[in-house]
């Protein structure tokens, strides 16, 4: 309940962030959906690449399709999936 209330405040002091342009272009439009993306999400998946995805290399499994997670830099290595069991190498 306080923090609703602490958010009403906030959106009427600041006015709303969330609008992103002109509240007169966008009224007939639901709330988070703008010019057809929607903003919060657009904001957050811009950043596609960071450190951590440099160790690790994707591969999906020819049978089930089930993405698998494999560090880097280890040469040719048999690699087993853990929903079929199945087993094929790949270069890392």
């Amino acid at each position: 309940m306080v923090t609703v209330m602490i958010r009403r405040l906030i959106v009427f002091l600041f006015g709303d962030r969330r609008s992103g342009g002109n509240d007169a272009q966008t009224a007939g439009q639901p709330e988070g959906k703008r010019d057809g993306q929607n903003t919060v999400r657009s904001c957050c998946n811009s950043y596609t690449g960071n450190r951590y995805d440099r160790k690790y290399r994707i591969f999906k499994c020819p049978e089930c399709r089930q993405k698998l997670r494999v560090p880097r830099k280890m040469g040719r290595i048999k690699i087993i999936c853990r929903r079929c069991r199945y087993e094929f190498v790949r270069k890392t």
